[in-house]
């Protein structure tokens, strides 16, 4: 975080889904640190099944919780 007068800065953060064997990206979106992780986690994975993969479970920070 900034202690900039115009504002805080809080930065971004890369949230993605990867696949356990390969290590390649499957689906991802970057978005500012300040927004909650809770938010994007089904979206993600919706965009994954719409890809053709069929997630079978499902590892994340504990952020992604809600």
């Amino acid at each position: 975080m900034s202690t900039r007068a115009a504002g805080s800065f809080y930065g971004y953060k890369l949230h993605q889904v990867v696949c356990a064997i390969t290590g390649l990206p499957l689906a991802w979106r970057v978005e500012t640190a300040k927004d909650s992780e809770s938010t994007f986690a089904m979206p993600l994975l919706d965009t994954v099944k719409a890809r053709g993969f069929r997630p079978e479970v499902a590892i994340m920070d504990m952020g992604y919780d809600h």
